[in-house]
């Protein structure tokens, strides 16, 4: 069953890839949100050991894991940023910097 999750989940990751491709290649903008989906798909369906779902040892897997989790954990990074930059105390808009 997690071979399966592993592959089904590497066809989403590879056709995100794809879907950005033809971003860049046709101005169709609205292969981001399909590449978006795709890339959030794979990251549901992979058995991430970093989420206690797959217990092995194999660093073939683990280096795969990284890629696929990549373009999610980045998107989620930028959120925190943002999160952080207009984050306030007293309610209103406060931009801080920490350099």
């Amino acid at each position: 069953m997690e071979v399966m999750r592993e592959s089904i989940a590497l066809i989403f990751f590879i056709f995100g890839i794809t879907l950005i491709y033809l971003v860049f290649n046709t101005n169709q903008w609205e292969y981001v949100l399909g590449a978006i989906l795709s890339f959030t798909t794979a990251f549901l369906i992979w058995p991430s050991k970093k989420r206690g779902q797959r217990e092995q040892e194999n660093h073939f897997l683990d280096v795969l894991e990284l890629i696929i989790e990549f373009p999610i954990e980045l998107i989620f990074w930028l959120f925190r940023i943002l999160g952080r930059i207009f984050k306030g105390k007293d309610g209103s808009i406060d931009i801080d910097l920490d350099i």
